[in-house]
């Protein structure tokens, strides 16, 4: 792959991953508190999402034009190990983008409607907005885990 391209797909990757498994870590930490604790995290990443976004679009860009530049194709094979652990990635990173969309459309957009004085400390429905909170601390949970599975199939794809 063209260095320049790795680093795009590399770059956008660690700063969407590096973002949201922080905010899980934080989500998390703070999701047996008060609606006012539980509220900082998730607006930050509301506040992250166009960060976000341009860094996972950097991410699907860069490996995708850098396997073209490369095989002059966008198909992945299964016929050898290096393919297959390509493969495998991709499918992986196909989860967690579904799983970025589920994110972003079902599970933090009840929390935008629960939400609609920002410049107030807690939201108007405390008890409904934590209700909805829990169920983004769950999905975050399982989308870092992916997040962290992809790291750790690119490094020892490229570094073994």
């Amino acid at each position: 792959m063209q260095p320049i391209l790795q680093l795009v797909q590399v770059s956008g990757f660690t700063v969407y991953a590096t973002t949201l498994v922080i905010l899980t870590l934080w989500t998390t930490a703070t999701c047996q508190r008060s609606a006012r604790a539980l509220c900082q995290p998730i607006r930050w990443q509301q506040r992250l999402g166009v960060l976000l976004g341009l860094s996972l679009g950097a991410c699907i860009f860069g490996a995708l034009v850098g396997r073209w530049v490369d095989t002059g194709t966008l198909q992945w094979h299964w016929r050898s190990g290096a393919e297959r652990e390509d493969t495998i990635l991709l499918l992986v990173f196909i989860g967690a983008w579904a799983s970025n969309i589920k994110l972003e459309i079902w599970t933090l957009e009840p929390l935008r409607q629960l939400d609609t004085r920002p410049w107030k400390e807690t939201p108007s429905d405390e008890v409904a907005y934590s209700a909805a909170a829990q169920g983004l601390r769950n999905h975050l949970l399982i989308h870092s885990a992916l997040l962290v599975s992809i790291a750790a199939l690119w490094i020892n794809h490229h570094w073994t």
